[in-house]
């Protein structure tokens, strides 16, 4: 199955590039759309819009609109949970009765998990106990299925990065990566936030 990412896109309406942020997703679209093989569904790991307004994801999917295939969102520490829920798909959700955009989709040969990895008090990423549970939950109740998580703040060392890592604390890297740590069918994470292409083995 081929996934195609988008990332961090920090689509702003009155900022003095604004214009240029909307052509290069049109690009981006466009060159995603041109894919051959193309990928069965497009994710965007966070960071859609800038200071999430109502405004700005209208304008974003506006573009995004014009992809081939579904795309699925997770929330970034400029966006806002409530408008990416009411202009976007978001799968089954995990967690109901929380703010927390956290949700699964089931419909491709590979499961998606959207994480929330949104801190109300930083802009680095941040994961309870709650969110861990109810990741543990979805990722036990279909071990025989590949799946992979996307996510905005990666839990991992961003060597490339001036902050190497990427959440409030260790803790809560910790508490994500021993939810994860022991899942053979976990097979790809996907994470934005850092604005740096890299990619390797976590576990």
């Amino acid at each position: 199955m081929i996934i195609a990412q988008i990332s961090d896109t920090h689509i702003d309406l009155n900022h003095h590039n604004s214009a240029q942020r909307l052509r290069d997703m049109e690009r981006v679209v466009t060159a995603i759309n041109a894919l051959d093989p193309g990928p069965e569904v497009v994710i965007h790991t966070g960071d859609m819009a800038h200071n999430g307004t109502a405004e700005k994801y209208e304008a974003a999917l506006d573009v995004l609109k014009n992809l081939s295939v579904p795309l699925y969102a997770a929330a970034g520490n400029r966006d806002d949970r409530t408008l990416i829920r009411a202009n976007f798909p978001t799968g089954r959700n995990l967690m109901s009765g929380m703010d927390f955009l956290q949700y699964e989709v089931d419909d491709y040969p590979v499961r998606l998990i959207a994480l929330d990895t949104v801190s109300r008090e930083s802009n680095m990423g941040d994961y309870c106990e709650k969110r861990a549970q109810s990741l543990a939950c979805a990722l036990n109740a279909s071990a025989d299925k590949p799946c992979v998580l996307f996510m905005h703040h990666p839990p991992f060392e961003v060597r490339e990065s001036r902050y190497r890592w990427q959440y409030v604390s260790h803790d809560a890297v910790e508490r994500l990566s021993d939810v994860i740590g022991g899942h053979n069918h976990l097979v790809g994470l996907f994470c934005g936030h850092s604005h740096r292409q890299s990619s390797g083995t976590i576990a």
